[in-house]
């Protein structure tokens, strides 16, 4: 099965630098809906690695929300079109990230988790939670199987899409 995941693009707002997300009401709370989502339920959820190679005084091109003081998990709740990680076509947001060049991010503060971003090398290995689209039903009498061949004409480097699965032995 092929299942193809929507990149919701967000437009743009305030922020306070290139990974941090600003939307916090007048007590400095942060209200947005990607932030109080806290978890994604152990049978939906996939992980993958994310290797990005940066030049030198770029940026990711991505916002992360989220942190120990935040009420929420680091995730990625804007990508930047043409930044690196919007070209890159491995990241959605929503996605989850659970380390950065192999340190965990699950007990880190906002800032501190800002702060490792901006002060990566060139390259960047991100760990990736995302959640799993939904499955067929199990029971095959409502399902129908049909194939489709579908010819895509790629414009530049990309496809414009991000997939992610495959095959897997329980399926």
């Amino acid at each position: 099965m092929l299942f193809l995941q929507t990149i919701l693009r967000r437009g743009t707002h305030k922020d306070d630098g290139p990974y941090s997300k600003g939307n916090k009401d007048s007590q400095g709370t942060d209200n947005s809906l990607t932030s109080r989502r806290q978890s994604i339920p152990e049978d939906l959820r996939g992980v993958t690695i994310v290797e990005l190679i940066k030049k030198e005084g770029s940026t990711l091109g991505l916002t992360i929300s989220g942190g120990t003081d935040k009420d929420g998990k680091p995730r990625v709740s804007n990508l930047r079109p043409g930044g690196l990680a919007a070209r890159s076509d491995q990241l959605n947001v929503g996605d989850y990230i659970k380390s950065v060049n192999g340190i965990n991010l699950t007990k880190l503060r906002h800032e501190e988790i800002i702060s490792l971003l901006k002060n990566v090398g060139e390259r960047v290995v991100l760990e990736v939670e995302y959640e799993l689209p939904p499955s067929a039903p199990d029971s095959t009498s409502g399902v129908i199987s049909k194939t489709m061949e579908i010819c895509l004409h790629k414009e530049g480097t990309s496809f414009g899409f991000v997939m992610r699965g495959g095959s897997h032995e329980d399926w």
